[in-house]
Formats: structure tokens, C-alpha cells, sequence
């Protein structure tokens, strides 16, 4: 069994996968997140773990050892580096917390999608890349519907095809692609019926010589960009809670598997609160559905703690 679980560690991110089956689908069934207009904000945010950057001497080397300065050390938590904290101007021995999340504007609350934590050497530009990436990889449908681009910057389908090369647009100026099942290029798509029901098929145009950061898809001017850029601030109020009402940056753990549980914790929390307080905003739910929200939260408590024990008593 121990070696089932540590092959289960190596091949699939456990933690967030727990938490999406457990928190965030859940709430996306409940309508506390809307697939369908999908607004999301990510943010990056400092955990210092208690554990000192320089290690201890290892037992075996005394005081009297020759080689004291070359002798190997122990750190307690290994997985710790140096990163840049911008929000207090200082360096940091730790980890960096990178969330997405979203708002659900009507019950006025912040839902984490996605905690990821990631090297302390990474900028937050590049953690938006790979937490977007894995949050397409694992939100079986969640994912917001966009084109995206391949390394070489040729536009992929929803599906993650390869979209059909169509010429250029004089008019427009830009280079055309069309959807591949519709071009004959792929044999089926997942998405064929919801993408473009037409039979000409999802057609994109890429603008020739165009800076996105210049020249966004929304005008930075325009009453619909201030709605979306005012959501940004979900995601810091979200590392609020984590960090300091589920008292993360107090706990006295070391190493990224210990925190991804703990954050794992939190998170589910975050979003059993929502579902609790939804409950209370309806008035259509009865006082006998809220009393059943309330003795599955305890249930759910209980249910995500067990694999805790079980993998202190596995190690």
C-alpha cells in the first residue's frame, strides 16, 4: 500500500485534485461559480515556513571535526528558497502561494479555483503561465473558453488542436484560421456541438504586428474593462483568509507537501462557507436543507482529515 501511495504522489497533483472534487465542484454545481462567464484573477503571495536557510550540523560532525565548514548539513525544510516579497520590499526564505480565483458577484464572496505553490525564483508572470496551464489540465470543463497558443505561437482550438492556417485578411490586416474538424484536419472534437454549430466552423483572426499589452481585446477604457480589472482584487482577499484567518503563516510546518495539504484544508473551508452562506441568502432553501449543509460540512471535515492521519501513519 505504501508504494501505492507513493506512485499515486508521482503521477497525480493528490491535493488538487481532492480539492476540486471537493470544493470547487461542488460550488460550480451549486451555481457559486459560473462556468460560463468565467472571470479569473490570480495573485501570488509569500509563505515563510519555520525553518532557517543555513541547516544544522549533522550529528555525526562535532565540534572537534576537522572538515566542520565542508560537512554536510541538515535543512529542515529543502524545498525553501530565496524569492523577492514586493509587498514588503525585502527578501524571503520560503515559499510562494500562487492562487486563482474568482467572485461571485451577487453573494459578494471570493472563491479559490486553483492554490499551487511554486519555486520562490519564479516571477509572478511566469506562475500565472504554469497555474492557467494546469488549471485547464485539471477542471475537466471549468476552464474558460479561449483560443491559446502553442510554444510556436500558432493558435490552438478549445480542444487543444491545431487550428487550420486560411490565408490572410487584407481588410483586417491579419492572418485567418479556421476550426480544425471543420477543415478536415482532425476526425472528431469533444467540443464540436458547443464551440461553433455552424458549418463553416470557429474562425480566428491574429492581427499582424500586434502587441496585446498596446492593444487589448477590451478597451482599457471602456466600462466593461473597469468591471473585469475591479474582480483582481479576489484573489489577494482570498491569500487573507488563507494566511491569516486559516492562520497558514503560523503554522509550524516545514516542506511543500505539508503547506498543499494545510492549503488544501483551507481552501475547502473557504468554499463550504460560501455554500453556507448561499444557503441563508436563498430563501428558497428550507431550514431542513440548511441543517444538511451543515452536517455535511462536518462530514466533509471529517472526511478530509483522514487522509491526513492515514499518511502520518503510512510515513
Amino acid at each position: 500500500m505504501v508504494q501505492t501511495v507513493n506512485s499515486l504522489r508521482k503521477t497525480v497533483p493528490f491535493p488538487q485534485k481532492i480539492f476540486f472534487f471537493l470544493a470547487v465542484l461542488p460550488s460550480a454545481e451549486l451555481g457559486l461559480v459560473a462556468p460560463g462567464s468565467l472571470t479569473l484573477s490570480g495573485d501570488g503571495t509569500a509563505v515563510v515556513p519555520h525553518a532557517s536557510p543555513y541547516g544544522k550540523h549533522l550529528s555525526s560532525c562535532g565540534h572537534s571535526c576537522p572538515y566542520r565548514d565542508n560537512c554536510g548539513r541538515h535543512y529542515s525544510d529543502p524545498d525553501a528558497d530565496w524569492g523577492w516579497d514586493s509587498s514588503s520590499k525585502a527578501w524571503y526564505f520560503g515559499h510562494p502561494l500562487y492562487m486563482l480565483c474568482c467572485r461571485n458577484n451577487t453573494l459578494k464572496i471570493e472563491l479559490p479555483l486553483l492554490m499551487k505553490f511554486t519555486s520562490a525564483k519564479r516571477h509572478d508572470s511566469i506562475n500565472f503561465l504554469y497555474a492557467i496551464d494546469d488549471f485547464g489540465r485539471n477542471t475537466y470543463g471549468l476552464f474558460p473558453k479561449n483560443i491559446s497558443f502553442d510554444k510556436t505561437g500558432h493558435p490552438l482550438c478549445q480542444a487543444g488542436h491545431k487550428m487550420c492556417p486560411w490565408g490572410n485578411d487584407p481588410v483586417k490586416n491579419a492572418h485567418k484560421y479556421r476550426c480544425p474538424l471543420k477543415c478536415g484536419r482532425t476526425a472528431s472534437c469533444p467540443y464540436a456541438e458547443k464551440c461553433s454549430p455552424g458549418s463553416y466552423g470557429r474562425t480566428v483572426y491574429i492581427k499582424k504586428n500586434s502587441d496585446l499589452r498596446f492593444q487589448p481585446r477590451i478597451p482599457r477604457d471602456s466600462e466593461q474593462y473597469k468591471t473585469i480589472y475591479s474582480e483582481r482584487t479576489a484573489c489577494e482577499r482570498a491569500n487573507n483568509r488563507v494566511l491569516n484567518d486559516y492562520c497558514l503563516q503560523h503554522l509550524k510546518i516545514r516542506g511543500r507537501e505539508h503547506f498543499s495539504f494545510w492549503t488544501m484544508l483551507a481552501g475547502i473551508c473557504i468554499h463550504l462557507d460560501a455554500r453556507y452562506k448561499a444557503a441563508h441568502l436563498y430563501t428558497a432553501l428550507s431550514q431542513n436543507n440548511v441543517n444538511s449543509l451543515v452536517k455535511k460540512k462536518a462530514f466533509l471535515t471529517g472526511l478530509i482529515v483522514m487522509p491526513f492521519f492515514l499518511t502520518t501513519i503510512l510515513k
